[in-house]
């Protein structure tokens, strides 16, 4: 197992997302607002077509995913499906910019996506391409995970050396090969990343082969999308088939997945790392071939002992997430409550989740590729709480971790100061990135300050330890309420329609988006 110690690659991808925020502003699309949830469309491509009342589901939540984006609140959102007990229960499109490498932000044509419009996938290709490798396996086209890289390509040995001729194919699978590769820390923009390279170099897989060696195989995880490429070669070599025809023969077609699109890196080098395109509904078909153990309406595709294999956690990293055979895993926890997740991600907030406990697939695709990537933001505080009533805070966890002193008094606020800003008066309490316990009083609010008094919890991975402090808060032309601490920023807005304070923490590594809840 790989034990993952550096916060790394989060603070080079946070760090790329407030950079890029600060230069660029989404656009706003005008269309015409959804106000109801629709009812899926029965169609003749293998769904089951259920309803939210008969799945238990709290349809009252999903709507304010629908208020949300009509408030631009969460822009970018192209589809949003979730399947429940093998039945389709909630499925919207939303009009969006399609991907367009070239264009600015990313953002091409303006798309009105519907079932039929296929999307791109971005990296969770790298999890297609993991369940295309569990059926060579299965198919006995490769002997396992722990051949060795090297003996696929003999015609370049002379690449390998020294503890390059130990990487494995599942250091591949799990992104701990060690070579050297230059993908996380430079913007998918820029022609210097490495993967962006496979494009323009004359030897794309030569150009793979040949990176040095940067760690021992098998102990550093670093995200490579070059060691996913190598996967599809070894595929297509030990098959005899291209990658494409590969997937459709034995992935797609069972699935009666009928429109895939590729990109080629060169006409016989399929790009399997990324911008796979097919439509929201088949990546629900991926997702439910997880859940179910290899098997899509009573047919099996891929053994259940790979899906095992590639849904178990291998590599370990901070807050209960981890990596398996290019798949994510993630425990996702509130108060007392921990659900399980395995799931597929890609650029741009393109995800397929997968809920064992809840026996539940949720499909979110989008074009955030320079901005904020909201599905972990709706899973937490919509669709999880629609489907599990008692997935929500626990003031009495917080309260134990997160203390206010004893001393708080909350005084009404003075005559004359606004309603809205009247509404900052009390205690509230919240998780920052649903992870870090905090509360907050409100001690006392007028039109141009408050006197705040704020407490945090331990952090989970130790990075500081639990207090609390008092600050006079400012209020701003927004009327939204903000007070600094040690080169960090907080800030706050009250949202009336939810009566909740939605939180923003700032500082030289992090940006954090939080709901704070009012203390009855």
């Amino acid at each position: 197992m790989i034990t993952f110690l550096s916060k790394r690659i989060t603070y080079t991808v946070t760090i790329f997302l407030l950079l890029t925020n600060l230069g660029y502003a989404q656009e706003n699309i005008s269309v015409v607002k959804k106000t109801t949830i629709t009812t899926p469309q029965q169609m003749n491509d293998g769904w089951l077509i259920g309803s939210l009342h008969e799945a238990n589901i709290d349809s009252t939540k999903l709507l304010k995913i629908l208020e949300r984006i009509n408030e631009n609140e969460y822009q970018g959102i192209h589809s949003i499906l979730i399947v429940k007990d093998g039945k389709l229960i909630f499925e919207e499109y939303f009009p969006g910019y399609d991907f367009d490498y070239n264009a600015k932000e990313f953002k091409g044509k303006l798309v009105d996506h519907d079932l039929s419009t296929v999307h791109n996938l971005a990296s969770v290709t790298k999890s297609v391409t993991s369940l295309l490798f569990g059926i060579a396996v299965d198919k006995g086209f490769i002997k396992g995970v722990n051949e060795k890289l090297y003996t696929f390509f003999p015609q370049d040995s002379a690449l390998f050396s020294g503890s390059k001729k130990n990487i494995t194919l599942q250091n591949l699978l799990t992104m701990s090969s060690g070579l050297q590769w230059n993908e996380n820390d430079l913007p998918y923009g820029n022609l210097k990343n490495d993967v962006v390279q496979l494009f323009f170099v004359q030897d794309p897989l030569r150009y793979i082969l040949s990176k040095p060696i940067a760690d021992e195989p098998g102990t550093k995880f670093y995200y490579n999308g070059g060691g996913t490429n190598l996967l599809g070669r070894i595929i297509q070599e030990t098959s005899g088939e291209r990658l494409d025809n590969f997937a459709q023969k034995y992935l797609f077609d069972p699935l009666g997945i009928k429109q895939p699109k590729w990109v080629y890196i060169r006409p016989n080098f399929v790009y399997a790392s990324g911008d796979l395109r097919i439509t929201p509904r088949d990546m629900a078909k991926l997702g439910s071939l997880v859940l179910n153990k290899g098997m899509w309406n009573d047919s099996r595709v891929i053994s259940e002992e790979w899906i095992n294999q590639m849904t178990t956690k291998h590599v370990f990293m901070p807050n209960d997430e981890g990596y398996g055979y290019q798949w994510w895993l993630k425990k996702y926890k509130s108060g007392s409550t921990e659900i399980n997740s395995c799931y597929a991600a890609g650029w741009g907030g393109q995800h397929i989740f997968t809920f064992p406990e809840l026996n539940t697939i949720i499909v979110i695709t989008a074009g955030n590729y320079t901005v904020k990537d909201h599905a972990q933001e709706i899973i937490y505080r919509y669709i999880l709480p629609s489907i599990k009533n008692d997935f929500g805070y626990d003031l009495k966890a917080i309260e134990k971790d997160a203390p206010l002193p004893d001393d708080v008094v909350v005084t009404k606020p003075d005559d004359g100061t606004k309603a809205n800003l009247s509404a900052f008066s009390g205690n509230w309490y919240g998780q920052w990135d649903y992870l870090l316990s905090c509360q907050m009083a409100v001690e006392k609010i007028n039109n141009s300050e408050a006197e705040v008094v704020y407490a945090w919890a331990d952090h989970p991975s130790g990075y500081f330890k639990k207090g609390w402090m008092k600050k006079t808060a400012k209020v701003d032309s927004t009327d939204a309420i903000g007070f600094e601490n040690n080169n960090a920023t907080w800030k706050f807005n009250y949202d009336k329609s939810e009566d909740v304070l939605t939180g923003y923490y700032k500082d030289q590594y992090v940006n954090l988006k939080m709901i704070m809840k009012r203390k009855k």
